[in-house]
């Protein structure tokens, strides 16, 4: 390697063992991944079932990495010329968040990184969202934007500021003191779901129609394909009513569930299907659109991240493509691939510390 260092991010979602390598240039070396397993019909996993599937992966997972690099030295630090391992420890950068699936990584990372005499760098799931997000960007992001955090069990529209820029201006002893002094990112909540986010939304109602958990590539796969075709269709659900930045989402799920009881039948199921897909999801684009275009105007602001598993959604990329407000407002989506879960995002910001 030509690099002069290396940083191994780890994250453990409820839903993927995430192990990433990125280098001094912020350039991805390595980026595996392996999704927890959901019985077909059910929506989601218990935490017990999450952390036992990521004990079960971590090793695999390094086994593929190491092959994948070509790593033959039995010295893995100075193999990958590694200077620090980063870990996603909590969901939110906030005091008390906590969720055992993310301690499975934690415990992981301190196993690894004590072993190597290495730092150890604790972030919060959300973080490595907006990191992944911002990575690549063509758009410039100033030190504050807003976000959207749409994922599995997030919809939360962020006030971000980089907290980094404050921390290089300060003077530290060593890195955990720096560490110590605050989190990547100074987040702020204002605006989003008051009951279920947008992925619960969208995995339970693919559930119902008999598709595999998670169900929001599928789903998208399909609302996409209606927009492309010359196949008109009257929109079937009333839209989602906001309380300024925050809306409720559970009742628009009452009305789907109630349409698929009533209406659809096992050799109807493609067509219907197709339907609604493409009416949910053009929902949840016209519900953000107005959201985000609001919140823009109240915070004076002009740029806006999309970050998230639901943000990987090539219907709602092209509504916000195509809108009017492009004209006036950055919206920025990550790379589609750095939308769902991963550690790259968490390696990053282990690389921006140590910088």
């Amino acid at each position: 390697m030509d690099n002069k260092f290396t940083v191994l991010g780890i994250d453990t979602s409820n839903y993927t063992t995430s192990v990433a390598l990125v280098d001094d240039d912020g350039k991805i070396l390595a980026d595996f991944r392996r999704l927890l397993s959901v019985k077909h019909g059910e929506r989601g996993l218990r935490q017990s079932d999450a952390v036992f599937q990521h004990m079960i992966n971590f090793p695999q997972i390094f086994e593929e990495m190491s092959d994948f690099l070509k790593i033959e030295s039995k010295d893995l630090k100075s193999a990958l010329k590694l200077k620090a391992i980063a870990v996603s420890e909590r969901p939110r950068p906030v005091e008390g968040s906590y969720m055992p699936c993310f301690r499975t990584g934690e415990a992981f990372a301190r196993t690894l990184a004590t072993s190597l005499a290495l730092p150890i760098f604790r972030f919060s799931h959300q973080e490595g969202h907006i990191e992944a997000a911002l990575h690549g960007q063509e758009i410039d992001f100033p030190s504050n934007f807003l976000c959207w955090h749409l994922s599995g069990g997030t919809c939360e529209l962020l006030l971000v500021e980089n907290a980094y820029l404050k921390a290089s201006k300060q003077k530290f002893t060593d890195y955990q003191d720096m560490y110590t002094n605050g989190p990547a990112y100074n987040i702020s909540i204002i605006g989003g779901t008051l009951d279920i986010s947008f992925g619960q939304l969208i995995d339970r109602i693919g559930v119902r129609l008999g598709i595999p958990f998670p169900s929001g590539k599928y789903l998208d796969e399909l609302a996409y394909a209606e927009t492309v075709s010359s196949r008109k269709f009257e929109q079937i659900f009333t839209k989602i009513k906001r309380k300024g930045l925050f809306f409720n989402i559970s009742g628009l799920e009452t009305q789907i569930q109630r349409y698929i009881e009533s209406r659809i039948e096992k050799s109807e199921n493609e067509q219907f299907t197709g339907y609604i897909a493409s009416d949910l999801f053009e929902i949840i684009a016209d519900l953000l659109m107005q959201v985000s275009t609001e919140a823009l105007g109240e915070e004076k602001n002009h740029h806006i991240l999309f970050s998230g598993g639901v943000a990987e959604s090539s219907y709602i990329r092209k509504r916000f493509k195509e809108s009017k407000e492009n004209d006036k407002y950055s919206f920025g989506f990550s790379n589609a691939k750095l939308s769902s879960d991963n550690a790259v995002g968490i390696a990053l910001l282990g690389r921006k510390l140590l910088l």
